[in-house]
């Protein structure tokens, strides 16, 4: 009898703790879940405002063009700067990917001309700031799309996975070999970004 009990236990305990947890991350709508505010005086006179909880992130406008900035609120303390403006590039354009409770953050701020030249990833999770890398991926559409607009994020067991849609992607590293979207995906851990292997 106790080794019924126990091997029932056993079988519980598989099925309860040993299946594949998911948790889904969304592309938010900035003006819903973040607020966007074009500031039009002080120290942060023509950036946007993003107001992301216990971060406030700016992206800049006009004179500005091409830098972003993640600052604490309680500090004012500068968490994340990133300037581009002795390149070609010809603008920064921030999108934001978050959880239903916003413990997780991810950020992805396009560099492009007329095309896109890639993402810098920038993760906030349990209040903290991870920035990852860059990725220098384009979708293979109208000359280089932003991946940002076909991509999706998903948790799967608290490991952080970025997948594609069924879309050809470049990657501007050899921008001969055009991929497709289905087989390209990337681990985002608290350090780096990993590509995952089929």
């Amino acid at each position: 009898m106790k080794h019924k009990i126990l091997l029932i236990l056993i079988l519980i305990s598989h099925f309860t703790f040993g299946q594949i947890r998911y948790d889904s991350i969304e592309k938010c709508l900035i003006t819903k879940r973040f607020p966007e505010t074009v500031l039009e005086n002080g120290e942060y006179k023509n950036y946007v405002q993003f107001d992301l909880g216990d971060y406030y992130c700016y992206n800049g406008k006009y004179e500005n063009n091409l830098k972003f900035k993640i600052l604490r609120k309680d500090t004012n303390a500068i968490a994340f700067a990133d300037d581009d403006s002795q390149s070609d590039a010809m603008i920064f354009k921030p999108k934001f990917f978050s959880n239903s409770d916003q413990s997780i953050c991810v950020i992805m701020i396009e560099i492009a001309t007329e095309y896109s030249w890639g993402q810098e990833i920038v993760v906030i999770k349990n209040n903290k700031i991870l920035p990852l890398g860059y990725l220098d991926y384009a979708v293979a559409i109208d000359n280089g799309n932003s991946i940002a607009d076909y991509c999706d994020f998903v948790c799967v067991n608290d490991k952080l996975i970025l997948q594609f849609q069924e879309v050809p992607i470049i990657n501007w590293e050899d921008e001969e070999h055009i991929i497709q979207g289905k087989d390209l995906k990337f681990e985002l851990t608290d350090y780096d970004i990993q590509r995952i292997d089929k």
